[in-house]
Parts: structure tokens; C-alpha cells; sequence
């Protein structure tokens, strides 16, 4: 039954035009058949629910406000059945030291408006979306050319991994079509020569995702066991949405500028008591929504990795773009991208400091990037690692 499903799955995600493979966006539209353009038209039925309301956010982005049970998420199979969960917020002690920090939390309402009792916000799907996602499938077959660089841990080491949470500087970095660049958290189980399961949560910017240049919030979850499933954000049916105000993709208003004061953005992922894994978000760690334990094959008893950086693609004919604000770290947390107060959910789902024992750094290509494991830095940095790079030829 579950093999069948997740086909099922897979072919969905496949006929709403969702990114394939590592795919993260285009750079070139071409004209559509009569066919195409009817399946275009189809699809675009499909993902846009009848809404309730409609918002606008400030970069015009259309929000369209969801009855919580007719969202994308219950198109999924696996999720035919599913009940929403609820969860109380997590404690909020610490809020006035974390306020006080060398960096501008940046909580900034995105929405003109909340959804009413009993809807979500989700953002409106358009045909540029759409064209941009099937002339990246249509057009280019091998997928970009990933680099990384990042601080990690492994649960064979640290013990229980149930989530983590870090406050990660943003940027805007100079990113082109056929490029993309991230500063994120990512969290996965299952073992490395199959498709293992993930979740990510940062910032990114992708012309071709997002159809703009600007930063935006981004999720992005893979089922694993090579079974195809998973995207970003809202772009396939998954991830369950529960708060009124904060939909995914928003676009990040302030941005860090060099040599002036930081901006950061608070993230938090943590596994519930029904084994889902919740998408904490700012000073409070409001509750985004979740992704339910039935969508992937793996964090059967949590995450076995947790990543800590920057991940940066671009299209075989590009150069590879900056990461963060694309210098190198110089031990100076100020002076390059970094994630702060870095911290892991145990299994009593207690937040709590990593061992600095057990941490590791990966660079792929140093010429271009670098990371540093900064630890424990005094005031309110907390466990820090640094990282960026200006990118270029690094292939």
C-alpha cells in the first residue's frame, strides 16, 4: 500500500510540473503547444483553491486565504485521512537576551492582513510559476552543480537528534538565471547511496524558483527511498499549513549589508509527539505548520545528520554564484554569512547546546567557499559557524 501510494505521489508531483531531480528553477522559456498550454491552464485549477479571502503582500504577491482542510497538502494520498494537529507553543524564555543580540531579528509582517479562523495563507501559483518550473524539466536534463559548506553533526555522536533551531544571518547575494544560493538548516536520515529523507529551512535566492531576485524564506522536503516526492514550499502536496499570518516563499524585507548591523531570521524544526516535524518560525517560535511523519520513509527515530551553511548551484554554463554575502569567513562572525546560537532538540524535545566535540566541517570546493566551526563565542552568539565565499570557476 505505501509503495503505491508514494507512486501515486510521485506521478502528482510530476503532473504539476514540480521541480525534478535537484532541479531549483530555469532560465529560459520557450512557446507552448496547444497541448501544454491546456495542461498549464488544468494545473493552474488544480493548485489555486477557491479562496475565502485574498491578501497582498508587499512585493504583490497574491496570498489567497485556504479553508486549513482543503489546502494543497490533503491532495497527497498519504494524507487522505490525516487530522490536524495542534501543538502549544514552545517557551518563549530567553526572548529578552535574544532581543539584546549584535543582530536585528527581522519579524517584519508580510502579510497585508491575517486569514480568518479556520484558513491559511497560501501564496497564489501563476503561469510564470508554472512555466518556470516545466521549462527547467522540458529544457535542461542534468541537474545544476551543487557546492556546500557547512558545520555537522551525527546522532551517532551526539545522541538523539529530534530537530534544531539557529539564527541565521541574511543576504541578498548576487544571483543570476541558471543559479541559486542558500544559507540553511538541513536535517536528514537514511543512508547516503539511497535518496534519504530531508528537511530544509533558511533563506534563498533563485531567479528561477521565484521569479525575482529578492530573498526569500524557503522549505523544502524529500520523501527519500528514491521515490521521487518532495519540493519546496508549497509546490507539491505536504507540508500541512497552520498559521494566518506566515505563508512559505515570503519574501525577506531587510537583508544584512556589510559592515552594518546584522539581520537574522529564527528557525526552529522540531519532531512532535505524533512524530511530525513542526517549521518554527521568529522571536516566539510561531508555529508555520508541519510536515507529517507519513510523507517520508525515513526519521522513523529521528534525524541521523544535521547541517549547518550555505549550499550554492548554478546550470553547467554558469559560474557558480556567492554564498551568504559572498566573502570568506574570517573567524570575525560579522564579516561573512553565519548561523548563531546553533542548538539541537533532544529526545525530550528540550533545546539544548551541541558538544563541541562532536561537530565537523564540509567544504567541497575550498577555492571558492569556506566554513569555520566557531563554538561558543562570548555574549549572545552562542555556538556560531561562519561561512561564504565569492564563487566563480570553481568547476
Amino acid at each position: 500500500m505505501y509503495m503505491m501510494e508514494m507512486k501515486a505521489i510521485a506521478l502528482l508531483a510530476i503532473h504539476c510540473f514540480t521541480l525534478f531531480h535537484d532541479g531549483h528553477g530555469l532560465s529560459e522559456h520557450g512557446p507552448l503547444t496547444k497541448e501544454e498550454e491546456s495542461e498549464l491552464e488544468g494545473q493552474l485549477k488544480t493548485l489555486n483553491k477557491p479562496p475565502v479571502k485574498t491578501l497582498k503582500a508587499f512585493n504583490e504577491d497574491v496570498i489567497d486565504c485556504i479553508d486549513i482542510y482543503k489546502q494543497p497538502a490533503f491532495d497527497n494520498p498519504l494524507l487522505k485521512n490525516h487530522k490536524i494537529e495542534t501543538k502549544p507553543r514552545p517557551s518563549s524564555a530567553g526572548v529578552k537576551r535574544e532581543r539584546t543580540a549584535q543582530a536585528t531579528l527581522v519579524d517584519q509582517p508580510y502579510l497585508l492582513g491575517e486569514c480568518p479562523t479556520g484558513t491559511v495563507p497560501i501564496r497564489r501559483t501563476t503561469k510564470d510559476d508554472l512555466l518556470r518550473q516545466h521549462f527547467f524539466a522540458k529544457t535542461f536534463v542534468a541537474p545544476p552543480i551543487t557546492h556546500f559548506a557547512f558545520l555537522s553533526v551525527e546522532a551517532y555522536k551526539q545522541g538523539p537528534l529530534h530537530g534544531a533551531e539557529g539564527f541565521i544571518n541574511v543576504y541578498n547575494p548576487n544571483v543570476e538565471a541558471g543559479q541559486f544560493s542558500t544559507s540553511q538548516i538541513l536535517i536528514t536520515d537514511g543512508p547516503e547511496e539511497l535518496s534519504v529523507s530531508k528537511i530544509e529551512v533558511g533563506w534563498m535566492v533563485n531567479p528561477d524558483l521565484y521569479g525575482d531576485s529578492l530573498t526569500h524564506f524557503f522549505t523544502r522536503w524529500t520523501g527519500g527511498g528514491g521515490d521521487g516526492t518532495g519540493c519546496y514550499d508549497m509546490a507539491c502536496p505536504g507540508f500541512v499549513q497552520t498559521n494566518r499570518k506566515i505563508p512559505l516563499g515570503f519574501v525577506l524585507q531587510n537583508v544584512s549589508v556589510y559592515g552594518a548591523r546584522p539581520h537574522d531570521i529564527i528557525v526552529r524544526v522540531d519532531r512532535g509527539p505524533g512524530e511530525s516535524w513542526r517549521l518554527l518560525y521568529g522571536e516566539y517560535r510561531d508555529e508555520i505548520g508541519y510536515w507529517p511523519r507519513d510523507l517520508f520513509q525515513y526519521f522513523g527515530s529521528g534525524a541521523s545528520s544535521i547541517r549547518f551553511g550555505g549550499q550554492v548551484g548554478h546550470l553547467p554554463d554558469r559560474p557558480s554564484p556567492p554564498m551568504a554575502n559572498g566573502r570568506f569567513p574570517d573567524h570575525e562572525f560579522i564579516h561573512s554569512g553565519y548561523i548563531r546560537q546553533i542548538r539541537y532538540v533532544n529526545s525530550h524535545n528540550l533545546v539544548i547546546d551541541f558538544d563541541p566535540n562532536v561537530t565537523a566541517t564540509h567544504v567541497d570546493v575550498p577555492l571558492c567557499y569556506n566554513v569555520f566551526d566557531e563554538g561558543h563565542l562570548i555574549g549572545d552568539a552562542g555556538y556560531c559557524t561562519t561561512f561564504g565565499g565569492p564563487g566563480g570557476n570553481c568547476d
